[in-house]
């Protein structure tokens, strides 16, 4: 991945935990999805989406280990 790119899905995977941590949706319900956007402020893909689901514990680590 890109530096560019890097930044963008940490924030966009922000954004998610974000969504996920306020406990008001199902992360699989497609609201869930648009609040990431408003979060994060920028288009989140399907893809991106769908990946932050499957790779979360990949990503947790990748963004946040270095900061535990």
């Amino acid at each position: 991945m890109s530096n560019v790119k890097q930044q963008t899905m940490r924030e966009k995977f922000i954004a998610y935990l974000q969504v996920q941590q306020e406990g008001n949706y199902n992360m699989f319900d497609p609201l869930a999805h648009f609040a990431v956007e408003v979060l994060c402020g920028d288009t989140v893909s399907l893809e991106d989406y769908v990946y932050m689901m499957r790779n979360y514990t990949e990503l947790y680590n990748h963004y946040f280990e270095k900061e535990l």
